[in-house]
């Protein structure tokens, strides 16, 4: 799995779980920054991952990543 495959999966997910398709995302957007994001949101976020992507995450991993960049790179570690 690509960068560009994990990244279009975790902004899809986001503009979905948001049910805003013009919020503006890259690398360096901070997750927890969007104004409507909240815990339950992550917890989506999270699973969805794990399921698309067929990893698992362990216990409080996932909400100490912070930006778009940092899921990334752990998806993609994961992943190969």
């Amino acid at each position: 799995m690509t960068r560009t495959e994990i990244n279009d999966i975790i902004v899809n997910e986001i503009k979905k779980v948001l049910e805003n398709d013009t919020v503006e995302l890259n690398a360096e957007t901070v997750i927890q920054d969007i104004p409507e994001w909240d815990s339950l949101n992550n917890v989506d976020l999270e699973m969805t991952l794990e399921t698309e992507c067929g990893i698992d995450f362990e216990v409080g991993e996932f909400e100490e990543l912070k930006t778009l960049a940092d899921m990334i790179d752990t998806v993609k570690k994961k992943v190969n």
